[in-house]
């Protein structure tokens, strides 16, 4: 959870969250104030809902008294992000090659990993695809004469079991980064002049 909420906050500076505009209109409660930005509630729970996309998970976090320490984290993470738009923006540096090439490095990375993730579904595995997963798991160690004395899925250890979800996900976003890749080529077509082309490279 903690790794999504933080992909999209950065999303939101990367796409050009306009603090002070927003709290213009914004007559939430105050969280935090940065310098004469306001962080607000309306921002923390926007925040939260771009970032976790079950509606009744985003709720959980933002009401649960024994999520408070999470809450207090990310909107920490929020006023840092602040702050450091500020002390940039009086550097100077929002125009720097260097700042801009990153910025737009980072923000493909941000889309991808998004396309990716709403590929792949955020829903909790079923019992099947759980089971279809340690199954093909299994398999693939005993091809390499391994894996000869585990059980099958009915006898499994439930501390095993407990991974299972967490494992499924992870399994189902890999498989939609590849197709993403596969896509983006299909979509996207790029050419280069010769000499340009790269054999290693994906896209």
């Amino acid at each position: 959870m903690k790794r999504t909420l933080l992909a999209a906050s950065a999303l939101a500076a990367l796409l050009g969250c306009n603090h002070e505009a927003a709290a213009k209109a914004d007559t939430s409660a105050v969280l935090a104030n940065v310098n004469g930005t306001r962080i607000t509630q309306a921002m923390l729970e926007a925040t939260v809902h771009a970032g976790i996309q079950d509606a009744a998970k985003a709720e959980s976090f933002l009401k649960d008294p024994a999520l408070q320490p999470q809450r207090a984290q990310l909107v920490h993470q929020l006023a840092t992000q602040a702050a450091i738009e500020q002390l940039a923006a009086k550097a100077g540096i929002e125009n720097d090659p260097s700042v801009q090439m990153n910025l737009a490095q980072a923000r493909a990375n941000i889309y991808a990993s998004v396309l990716a993730s709403r590929a792949a579904g955020n829903a909790t595995p079923t019992e099947e695809q759980m089971k279809a997963f340690y199954e093909e798991q299994v398999a693939a160690r005993k091809a390499t004469g391994q894996g000869q004395d585990l059980p099958d899925y009915a006898h499994i250890d439930p501390r095993v079991k407990e991974m299972l979800p967490r494992l499924v996900q992870q399994a189902q976003f890999q498989k939609a980064q590849e197709a993403f890749q596969k896509d983006l080529k299909t979509q996207v077509p790029v050419t280069y002049a010769d000499g340009l082309q790269s054999p290693e490279a994906e896209y």
